[in-house]
């Protein structure tokens, strides 16, 4: 039996890193105008993936594929 949720070693390092991103980001979002929010989400994701959140992603579905 598999568990519903997963902490793996890649959220363990990157965790810190990323919730400053989705911190600032989040602050950024809401007090942005609206011509300035479409470049706020795209700089977000950009700097979630420079974060590491794409090693958490693979880490996450390889461990709930594996429970497949």
């Amino acid at each position: 039996m598999h568990q519903s949720t997963y902490t793996g070693p890649a959220y363990t390092e990157h965790s810190t890193d990323i919730g400053l991103v989705v911190d600032e980001y989040t602050v950024k979002c809401i007090t942005c105008t609206p011509d300035e929010f479409d470049q706020n989400v795209a700089d977000f994701k950009a700097a979630l993936k420079d974060a590491g959140i794409e090693d958490v992603i693979a880490e996450r579905q390889a461990h709930f594929d594996a429970a497949k």
